[in-house]
């Protein structure tokens, strides 16, 4: 028998949920002496753990080959290839363990007859590296002599902090997406490529060029002995695939003997397959041989320069036989210089993409030969990232109102802040920094960070805080004198909120989105609340990610609620992907009493915009909204009166659970009220607020469309209901038609409780 279709809409099932998804931390619910100890032992487990794996990846990076190992690190780790038994198990190797075993293979001067690996020792290598890091980021927990005190609590939260970066600098890749990494850089660099040309006898843009070329021509080349592998593969004997390998493959050697003993001695096809992919992968280090008349040829540059480029780019064979081995943690030659240096013009490249992901510290490397470019390429990074920041902004509000670099005074002092936004009765405050985040500030250096977290962080957020003290003063005084004291070059009348946001051109290894670290590390001596300060290739994903402008103003009024309110750890993207899912509605937690770890929630975004950078459609991440929310939004937002975003807000606060419940009971009572029914107690309204240390409520009224019957009849009373809790002071009422099938919107106000003084501006 057939299962009957039905025509009402399917029921979230618990597969269709969202989120948030919360567990507790392992050590929460231990006492602070136990949590002590067991980092304690952690860290000397650790410390033995990590001696030992790394003695034995170096004695294995010491006797294999070093182009195929990189080669088939680089293949089987970070692109997809041909899966056999004998390819490396699944693991969680990335860029940065790749880059450490690069600069060990350096140690050794070029040899001949040295032994290629071996299936087994590249698994070694999947299976060590990440132990291996994993091991020195908990090898610097403290040991018992070192075990902080109450008196040096504030200390121990400064190691923390450097730690935190350290381990950042060590694995963490790339501060944008690919194709946003290429065109901002792209877009800086070009600023003083004339007189970078002059110099070296190309641009610097050109060195953007060179690194794309290299990654572009890498997964082309890889592709082709993908698809020749997987054509001999496609043999249905052994016989038949032994002679195509070699077809495709061609060894030098004498190979009909080898052919027929491989023949005889193939157990089955399968095994047959596992035991030519590692030949196979022989060839396919040859496909990482560079040279750069070739490279020079494709971009249409000039030879020489070209040339003399990837020479400073590169290192030989040998190059890191006397260093330090713990420096390749933190200060890994790699990363400036991620080619290896052949005779000629030859060279290998295993990991172009290391080039992008640090192309701001090449290029610095590169302006040491020219100081003069050096001032000149900061003016244009300050220049381009206000044009950018005012760029993207002006395209997510349209119709908004701006001003850029207005110059104001306060206590005597002259400031300029870099741009406003007024959009609907929210004004933005913006202040952009251009300023370089150094090595040592990266690799944990404290005065570095104490100076860099000043400079980016602290100051440009006390700039905006001052600013928004300026204006509610402002505003208090027009209040009750009809001049004005402030020449502000947009309108204040209306303003019912007051945001804040710094942006910057660098990420400082995403500590910028966890405050948590530097309040702990009293770092943060601001005395104006901190606003959020976020990357501007993280700013550009928030607001491409976020389709309308009513999102995009409710996640950064929500980035900054949750500042003032709560401890999230996780870097930008980790914390949009929550919002995702939640809105950042943290209503359930009380301020102060739990820091929430978002780490990895940017995992839908993160494959979206890769998947995006390559020319694959894949859908967007969204707000998780329900059908009947995203209607009213939209309703709401196309019915623009003053003050509509308040309305907005409101309801993209609500979580995906609550949005169901109040539709389920808005029908309800409209099923009432189509029968001619009075509602359960009378009640036409249903009230949404949040525990004592929230302030707000939202009120859904359902009534049916009457000619002549106001939309917000009752609403006075029922606002008045809200404030009978007496942490309310705001009610944001939503009308809504019980006549209507779609629960269509007909109306909303925002009312304040009159008992108590309750500002009619939020300032954030």
């Amino acid at each position: 028998m057939k299962r009957k279709k039905h025509q009402r809409g399917r029921k979230r099932t618990e597969g269709d949920r969202r989120g948030p998804f919360l567990t507790p931390h392992p050590l929460s619910g231990l006492p602070l002496s136990d949590r002590k100890a067991y980092a304690i032992e952690l860290g000397k487990k650790s410390r033995e753990r990590k001696g030992t794996i790394l003695e034995e990846v170096r004695e294995l990076c010491a006797r294999i080959e070093p182009f195929i190992t990189l080669a088939v690190l680089q293949t089987y780790a970070l692109m997809n290839g041909v899966q056999s038994s004998k390819a490396p198990r699944e693991a969680k190797l990335q860029q940065g363990h790749i880059e450490f075993v690069q600069a060990l293979l350096l140690a050794a001067p070029p040899r001949n007859g040295i032994a290629p690996p071996q299936p087994d020792d590249i698994q070694s290598l999947f299976d060590l590296l990440p132990e291996l890091f994993e091991a020195h980021q908990t090898a610097r927990l403290p040991t018992a002599s070192e075990a902080p005190s109450k008196e040096d609590e504030k200390q121990s939260a400064v190691t923390a902090l450097q730690e935190y970066l350290r381990a950042h600098t060590a694995v963490v890749r790339n501060w944008g997406y690919y194709g946003t990494v290429k065109r901002v850089s792209h877009d800086q660099f070009r600023a003083i490529d004339s007189d970078f040309h002059a110099k070296f006898g190309l641009a610097l843009t050109d060195v953007v060029r060179l690194f794309d070329h290299l990654i572009r021509r890498m997964e082309d080349q890889v592709n082709q002995h993908w698809s020749q592998l997987r054509s001999v593969f496609a043999a249905k004997t052994v016989d038949e695939l032994v002679d195509s390998f070699l077809e495709a493959f061609p060894f030098k050697g004498e190979l009909q003997a080898w052919s027929e003993s491989f023949k005889l001695d193939a157990p089955h096809l399968e095994g047959a397959k596992n035991a030519l992919l590692p030949l196979a992968d022989r060839f396919l280090t040859m496909r990482f041989f560079v040279n750069s008349a070739v490279v020079a040829e494709a971009l249409q540059i000039d030879p020489e320069a070209t040339d003399s480029l990837m020479t400073k780019l590169s290192q030989s064979l040998g190059v890191t036989q006397d260093c330090d081995v713990e420096s390749f943690f933190w200060n890994n030659p790699v990363w400036t210089k991620p080619l290896i240096k052949l005779s000629g013009h030859d060279y290998f490249c295993a990991l172009p993409q290391t080039g992008m992901s640090f192309i701001y510290q090449i290029a610095d490397a590169l302006l040491q030969e020219a100081p003069k470019l050096i001032e000149k390429l900061s003016k244009a990074r300050s220049d381009y990232l206000e044009r950018e920041v005012h760029r993207l902004l002006a395209a997510a509000f349209p119709n908004a109102q701006f001003a850029t670099a207005y110059q104001w005074r306060h206590e005597g002092q002259q400031f300029e802040t870099d741009l406003i936004l007024r959009y609907d009765t929210t004004l933005l405050l913006v202040e952009a920094k251009s300023g370089k985040v150094t090595w040592p500030a990266l690799r944990g250096a404290t005065d570095r960070v104490v100076e860099h977290v000043k400079r980016l962080i602290v100051d440009p957020s006390e700039q905006s805080g001052r600013l928004s003290k300026v204006i509610q003063q402002e505003i208090e005084i027009r209040k009750s004198e009809a001049k004005q004291n402030l020449d502000f070059p947009i309108s204040l009348d209306g303003i019912t909120s007051v945001l804040r946001l710094s942006v910057t051109l660098h990420d400082f290894a995403t500590v910028q989105s966890v405050p948590t670290l530097l309040q702990d590390a009293g770092l943060l001596s601001n005395q104006y609340p901190l606003s959020p300060c976020i990357s501007l290739a993280d700013l550009e994903v928030m607001l491409d990610l976020l389709e309308h402008p009513h999102e995009r103003l409710h996640y950064i009024r929500q980035r900054t609620q949750s500042l003032l309110t709560h401890h999230l750890v996780g870097d930008e993207l980790d914390i949009m992907g929550f919002y995702l899912d939640t809105g950042l509605n943290l209503n359930g937690f009380e301020p102060g009493k739990h820091r929430l770890i978002t780490a990895g929630y940017s995992a839908a975004i993160d494959k979206y915009y890769s998947m995006r950078d390559e020319g694959q459609q894949t859908p967007k991440p969204s707000r998780a909204l329900s059908p009947w929310f995203k209607s009213l939004l939209s309703q709401v937002a196309n019915r623009p009166t003053q003050g509509w975003s308040e309305l907005t807000s409101a309801l993209l606060s609500v979580t995906r659970d609550d949005q169901d419940e109040l539709e389920r009971r808005v029908r309800a009572i409209t099923a009432c009220i189509k029968d001619g029914r009075t509602p359960p107690n009378g009640q036409d309204a249903i009230i949404l607020s949040g525990p004592i240390w929230t302030n707000s409520a939202l009120v859904i009224h359902v009534k049916p469309r009457l000619a002549g019957h106001r939309a917000n009849d009752k609403a006075e009373n029922l606002a008045s209901a809200t404030f009978e809790q007496g942490h309310i002071e705001r009610c944001y009422l939503i009308v809504v038609d019980a006549l209507d099938p779609g629960l269509a919107y007909m109306g909303g106000s925002v009312w304040y409780r009159t008992d108590r003084p309750v500002p009619a501006t939020i300032f954030m």
